[in-house]
């Protein structure tokens, strides 16, 4: 949408319907490639990370040298509060919000570790590079955009529908470099919704086979033809678009739904710290290759503390005075799911669940021990894959 108003200035990119069909085509997408493109999904990732690396070099030099500075000052010091609340602390904190969205895909890599070698080498190691990687990054390219600011009401209102377009188009001075800035973020956009569709996936089949969701049967049962957990593909998909279809009537009840995913998503990276300050690693395996040490309690202590920090933002209405229109449902939404899984565990989830093994050596034994005999068997001895085993 930005890309056309761009092209077309008259272009009205705050269309709900016309959202909702970009929103499908993206979903549809990685649909599709998950479910017949399988063979080209690490080609179309090594695609985007070139073009996001490539595009931060190109456009972070870019900035750098054509775009008017701002002081100092104005990045480091200046609060710009929009918000409606008086206080400027306050604002600072409601902005823990947004930043919770880049923390949305890290643990992406740990869905897919049964299709690596030796994952208990491997995966720390992706998770670790990733993480350190992005933070650099991040912070570099969040401080060439703050001094490259110039008229921040602009770029706030921009017709683009997108600030960040905006902000380069005004620092460039080129529309050309910001329709090029555009299609970056269109391919890495694009790349990131077939990597989810596929982490979705596994995450799905994985925990459907240990006996954790609906339909545990089917949305662990492996294609003949394909291959791959076909309805643990299909099923995100249809939500997916369920989910858009809410857009359409209501963007305050969208945004509960996204509201509760960063929740969710926060709450399961908080939680396992937590059981570990309250246990202790006597209920995990021994791991002297990425033994934390001294250092793992006072990490541990600090990731509660963020995490307990950021659930408390995630409830405050982002904006005053609250309206009905801008209020924030995410705690209806979360609500509501925590008494679904209360009850599905009660009456379903304990008498079915069988967590993987907490032996070090073997993880999963035996398909006859799953909830779904159709599931594919996984077995890993000392954190790699039997030569045997079933990869998707």
């Amino acid at each position: 949408m930005s890309l056309i108003n761009l092209c077309a200035p008259d272009f009205d990119v705050s269309s709900r319907w016309q959202n909702f069909l970009i929103y499908v085509a993206f979903a549809t997408w990685a649909w599709l490639i998950n479910v017949f493109g399988v063979k080209i999904i690490p080609g179309l990732e090594l695609l985007g990370s070139l073009s996001t690396a490539l595009g931060f070099v190109a456009f972070t030099v870019a900035l750098l040298a054509v775009s008017p500075k701002a002081s100092a000052e104005s990045v480091f010091k200046t609060i710009n509060n929009d918000t409606g609340y008086s206080s400027n602390s306050f604002a600072v904190f409601l902005g823990l919000y947004n930043s919770m969205t880049t923390l949305m895909a890290l643990d992406g890599p740990t869905h897919l570790a049964e299709e690596l070698p030796s994952p208990k080498r491997i995966m720390p190691r992706i998770l670790i590079i990733t993480i350190v990687s992005q933070a650099v990054l991040g912070v570099a390219w969040i401080i060439v955009l703050g001094f490259s600011i110039g008229d921040l009401q602009s770029i706030i209102h921009t017709s683009t529908g997108v600030p960040v377009i905006e902000l380069v188009r005004q620092a460039t001075r080129n529309d050309a470099a910001a329709i090029i800035f555009c299609l970056i973020l269109i391919i890495n956009n694009g790349t990131s919704a077939v990597a989810s569709a596929t982490t979705v996936s596994r995450q799905g089949y994985a925990f459907a086979r240990d006996g954790g969701l609906f339909w545990n049967k089917k949305l662990c049962e492996i294609s003949p033809k394909f291959q791959l957990p076909l309805w643990s593909i299909h099923l995100p998909y249809l939500l997916t678009v369920l989910i858009g279809l809410v857009y359409l009537f209501s963007s305050a009840a969208f945004n509960a739904i996204v509201g509760s995913q960063a929740v969710f998503m926060i709450s399961s990276c908080g939680s396992p710290a937590l059981i570990m300050l309250l246990t202790g690693r006597r209920l995990l395996p021994h791991s002297p290759r990425w033994d934390l040490g001294r250092f793992a309690y006072p990490i541990c202590v600090v990731a509660v503390g963020y995490s307990l920090l950021v659930l408390s933002v995630a409830f405050i209405p982002q904006s005053s005075p609250v309206t009905s229109l801008n209020m924030n449902y995410t705690v209806l939404i979360v609500g509501v799911f925590l008494i679904i899984m209360a009850l599905t565990w009660i009456f379903v989830g304990r008498k079915v669940f069988q967590p993987p093994s907490k032996d070090p050596e073997v993880y999963i034994l035996d398909s006859q021990e799953l909830p779904g005999s159709n599931c594919a068997v996984q077995i890993i001895v000392d954190g790699s894959p039997n030569k045997d085993q079933k990869m998707l």
